[in-house]
């Protein structure tokens, strides 16, 4: 799809200040940025009858030419009349038959029901391809403040939610559509995304991918900062900054050091840390949640009494969230729950893969992450796939794949049919 200047004619129509047009047989309009906006449907030969107007766009070879009707009462939207002849148009969603038109600062947007076209009145624009501008939601995408203030809505909230784990733009996007209500960066699943076997990751790598999953969902999300990268108190509390001009509405310090030899910081460090982080985050002017991490369980520190102690400490130091990662079982998570006042994290990669939500819940948990499982999970289906190719000579594997019309359909935002 591109945007430029033109001459070209739509049927009837006068000559064009700017156009719209595609390969795919989808061309529209503007008319002195007043959005005239036309397509028209193209039948090959033995093509069949002309089709719904979400089908079409859907297989991307309609046109449908469309003539500009009078202003609505706010001067804001412009209900577009179909031509005679195109009765097949459903009625839109506010009453006027037809796809209905937006014009704001300079981008039309048309809408028939629930789907949505986007292109610019400007003579030049970006080069986009069809899929980038027809998707199925029509909704505003929400503020960073609107974000937090949901985010922290479902910690307030009875019960436990999941937060699954994306590591880029696509995956984000899917676990949008099945409808989880928040989303959390993973260190781990970005190192994999890179084909890092030590796992590591810098900052502005790990920032970079949260500002991507923050640009391609609707969803609040929780950035997985590690140790902040940093182990001096100001200087890892930098990162917190970072994360929330990139869009994230909450994120993590944990008390790793990177340094296997002394993998745990210090208590008093480790708390001053914390206190630091959670001053500059609840000072920034979008609410921004802390989470902070005890990692004794990973690291070999198998003391459940220090854990608990560094936890509890790292509470009365600010943190709005706790999380320790390396608990296996349900008494153990309601051990630790049962020692802390506000919200518990629990991450599923130590659990019994039969422990569920409902567990979880009722032993005190708040919040359920995944971490790295997803990543490792899409791992395995591309090795699992390959054995078969190269040891077996085998494409059986296909018959699981993902068919295409969802793929497409979950990126735009609405669930697998």
């Amino acid at each position: 799809m591109r945007i430029g200047q033109g001459a070209d004619k739509g049927e009837g129509n006068r000559p064009l200040q700017a156009g719209l047009q595609s390969t795919h047989g989808l061309s529209g309009i503007v008319e002195g940025g007043k959005g005239r906006f036309g397509m028209r449907q193209e039948r090959p030969a033995g093509f069949g009858q002309p089709r719904p107007l979400a089908q079409a766009l859907e297989e991307g070879n309609a046109q449908l030419l469309l003539q500009q009707a009078e202003p609505s009462a706010d001067g804001g939207l412009r209900a577009m009349q179909a031509v005679s002849g195109l009765g097949e148009i459903s009625k839109g969603s506010n009453g006027h038959e037809g796809p209905q038109f937006v014009e704001i600062h300079g981008s039309g947007i048309l809408m028939e029901d629930r789907d949505t076209m986007h292109f610019t009145t400007h003579g030049e624009a970006a080069k986009l391809g069809l899929n980038d501008v027809t998707c199925a939601r029509s909704k505003i995408m929400r503020s960073q403040t609107e974000k937090a203030s949901a985010f922290r809505a479902l910690h307030e909230r009875a019960g436990a939610f999941v937060i699954p784990n994306p590591w880029d733009a696509g995956t984000a996007r899917l676990l949008e559509a099945l409808g989880f209500e928040a989303l959390a960066t993973t260190s781990l699943g970005l190192a994999n995304m890179l084909g890092r076997a030590d796992s590591k990751v810098s900052r502005g790598e790990v920032v970079a991918n949260c500002r991507a999953i923050v640009e391609a969902s609707d969803l609040p999300v929780n950035i997985d900062l590690e140790n902040c990268f940093a182990h001096e108190p100001e200087a890892a509390a930098d990162a917190i900054r970072l994360a929330a001009e990139a869009g994230a509405v909450g994120g993590s310090i944990e008390d790793f050091t990177g340094d296997p030899e002394a993998p745990i910081y210090d208590f008093d460090l480790a708390v001053e840390r914390v206190r630091i982080a959670a001053k500059v985050a609840h000072a920034l002017p979008v609410p921004f949640m802390l989470t902070a991490r005890a990692e004794n369980l990973l690291h070999g520190r198998n003391d459940m009494g220090d854990t608990i102690r560094r936890l509890q400490a790292y509470e009365a130091a600010g943190a709005d969230v706790l999380y320790a990662p390396g608990l296996r079982n349900v008494a153990e998570v309601r051990k630790v729950v049962g020692a802390l006042k506000r919200p518990f994290n629990v991450v599923t990669g130590w659990l019994d893969p039969d422990i569920t939500v409902a567990q979880l819940a009722d032993a005190g948990a708040k919040r359920i992450s995944v971490g790295g499982a997803l990543s490792r999970l899409a791992f395995a289906a591309v090795v699992g796939a390959g054995r078969a190719m190269r040891e077996q000579g085998s494409f059986a594997w296909m018959r699981e794949m993902m068919p295409f019309a969802d793929v497409r359909r979950m990126l735009r935002g609405s669930p697998a049919a």
